[in-house]
């Protein structure tokens, strides 16, 4: 077999895990200038003149990948822009053949679409001069069925190079391509069969692919590690449909090292670091950190406060080399903190870290409520009406009005979050506020607009406002989410009602005005 094939083969094998074992990429940037990383070959490693060579590097910027350029002792060799667009990541493998012995420098720098460079990610690289060629010796041909000629060739370990090391037990597969280098096509039947040395636990034979004469095949087998130390090989060679052996013998070759012992180094205890709530899609909070070193366990306090609903608190214990907690799905609305402590085995505390959060803001509806007309109005000593209006009337008699809302429907809301009374509609028949002074909003409770004097004067159930000017007193919407949010957690009413009623309403004919509104409203915020 071509030993420079073989090696072309295993890098090439060697640079697509790498790829695909950064595919992911780093994060990186922060907002700063873009980084990138050289991910293979390693510094250090030799290569040979004339050999192809896969320069592996990883880059990110937040504002986006421009492109990486590849340089060899200072000197600017291939630029390479991503396919699609400018990720904020980028890996890239850019090929490049060294054409003098020597030690080289090997940097690649990444630019965003600003502009901005990398600081440049670097290896050394040793390049030896080039192998010779070796010719392996063809296996003579086998005669196949009608004529034709069985034979194969070794093109390349696809995976699993020659005394790749493994841990004892360790599965792997091993796959060879081959060439058909006889005339005749392979087809059903045809199969890689152990022939001698160590079978690894693997099977007595394996399918090989239908394969015209000419093309190439990979044929994988399925192998395990021996469990002693040592260097182990298996012969492999392909069977005809008629149990002709024929072409080249192919064979895998692993090293069981012997186990090493690593020193115990002294554990220095220290606390854990980078504690973050991160909110999952299904509503749930994933408190995550970086373990401590040295812990014999964790203990963490947990206690969140829900948009509606009762406080919760607990804490508990958790394992050591615990990374990660979740309290499930939490409320909307809410807010809480998190805190997680590192203990040593006699309960010292090593270190702490605490996290606040708050969870998501709920779904809300808003509803305006207008007076239910048959509760609504006016009345006085001398009698009632259905406007609402409030003041001393021209015969002296003293007027307050009464509203009420229907909020039955209120009492399914999970929580109300803002209500609003509304008294800007009004005109005003000489100056109450001057005359009579300040205007008085109660919560009250009756049963008829007329219901004199329980309407009038009784019922209270609490002062809601006290406005000394129209302007800009009754302009400005009146807060009065807490009794609203009281009244429905007293029951299930139907009614939210309000009194209207000026100071020294009983002042007498001398003092008549009046305030009066072409309606009320109740605009109300509240959680379905």
């Amino acid at each position: 077999m071509s030993q420079r094939n073989v090696l072309r083969e295993v890098a090439l094998a060697a640079v697509l895990l790498v790829l695909a074992a950064i595919a992911c990429g780093p994060t990186g940037g922060g907002g700063g200038a873009p980084s990138t990383t050289i991910t293979a070959p390693s510094s250090g490693a030799a290569v040979r003149v004339g050999e192809e060579v896969q320069i592996v590097s990883t880059a990110a910027a937040d504002k986006g990948i421009d492109h990486v350029e590849l340089l060899v002792n200072g000197q600017r060799v291939r630029s390479v822009a991503p396919p699609e667009g400018n990720p904020t990541t980028f890996a890239v493998s850019i090929p490049w053949t060294p054409v003098a012995e020597g030690e080289v420098t090997v940097s690649v720098i990444a630019y965003d679409t600003d502009g901005q460079a990398s600081e440049p990610a670097t290896i050394i690289l040793r390049v030896e001069e080039a192998m010779a060629e070796i010719t392996p010796t063809p296996e003579p041909d086998v005669e196949g069925p009608g004529g034709c000629s069985l034979n194969a060739a070794f093109v390349a370990d696809v995976t699993v190079p020659d005394n790749t090391e493994f841990a004892p037990g360790e599965s792997f597969v091993k796959t060879w391509r081959v060439r058909n280098t006889g005339t005749c096509d392979w087809g059903p039947g045809f199969k890689l069969v152990f022939i001698s040395g160590d079978a690894m636990g693997g099977p007595a034979s394996v399918d090989v692919p239908p394969t015209a004469a000419g093309s190439t095949a990979d044929i994988s087998v399925n192998l395990t590690a021996p469990n002693t130390p040592g260097t182990y090989r298996g012969d492999w060679r392909l069977q005809s449909d008629t149990g002709l052996l024929f072409g080249t013998k192919v064979f895998v070759q692993i090293v069981v090292p012997e186990p090493t012992e690593e020193p115990t180094e002294e554990i220095t205890p220290s606390p854990p670091t980078n504690l973050q709530a991160n909110f999952q899609p299904d509503g749930t909070v994933q408190f995550t950190w970086d373990d401590a070193t040295g812990e014999a366990e964790y203990r963490y306090e947990f206690a969140f406060t829900p948009g509606s609903g009762m406080p919760v608190a607990t804490s508990s214990s958790l394992p050591a080399d615990t990374t990660s907690w979740s309290p499930g799905v939490l409320g909307c609305g809410g807010n809480g903190s998190f805190t997680i402590i590192a203990l040593t085995g006699d309960g010292s505390e090593i270190g702490r870290l605490t996290v606040n959060f708050n969870t998501p803001a709920c779904e809300t509806e808003t509803v305006t409520l207008s007076p239910v007309g048959s509760l609504t109005g006016n009345l006085s000593e001398a009698g009632c009406s259905s406007s609402i209006r409030a003041g001393i009337a021209p015969a002296g008699n003293g007027i307050r009005a009464v509203v009420s809302f229907d909020i039955e429907d209120l009492n399914d809301a999970s929580r109300v979050v803002s209500v609003r009374l509304d008294l800007s509609e009004y005109s005003m028949d000489g100056d109450p506020f001057d005359l009579l002074h300040s205007l008085h909003v109660d919560q009250v409770e009756y049963t008829g607009r007329c219901a004199y004097p329980t309407a009038y004067s009784g019922g209270f159930i609490a002062s809601l406002a006290e406005i000394s000017d129209a302007v800009p007193g009754l302009d400005n919407p009146i807060d009065v989410t807490d009794a609203l949010s009281n009244h429905l957690a007293s029951g299930t009413p139907q009614y939210f009602q309000i009194r209207l009623w000026f100071d020294n309403d009983d002042a007498g004919s001398a003092f008549a005005s009046m305030t009066e509104w072409s309606t009320v409203r109740l605009m109300v915020e509240y959680e379905p």
